[in-house]
């Protein structure tokens, strides 16, 4: 994760699936070319934080350690944009809030 630009960044998060039992010999895997990742309705009540700005497919090769030629995969690349008005809301407007009233007792 890059947290460099906290709480106003932008992660991307690569998952790749594939299978390591047969390689790029014996199948070939490809999405689906209408709709070929369905986003889950009600998303955005579980994750309050975050705004899906794009999810994309592809297709990869992997190699692993075992010696065997490539194998298929396929990879998903989610971005997910962090809300910064969740972050006022529950960050910075009671740290402020907090440090306000405790200033209210030196004056």
């Amino acid at each position: 994760m890059q947290l460099n630009d906290y709480p106003l960044d932008m992660q991307r998060c690569y998952i790749d699936y594939a299978s390591y039992a047969y390689t790029t010999q014996d199948i070939v895997y490809h999405w689906k070319k209408e709709r070929p990742i369905q986003i889950k309705d009600g998303l955005r009540q579980s994750l309050p934080s975050f705004l899906l700005s794009d999810v994309r497919t592809g297709n990869c090769t992997s190699v692993t350690n075992t010696g065997k030629p490539l194998h298929s995969c396929l990879r998903t690349i989610i971005e997910l944009k962090r809300e910064f008005s969740y972050y006022l809301l529950q960050l910075y407007i009671p740290s402020f809030m907090l440090v306000a009233v405790s200033w209210v007792s030196f004056w």
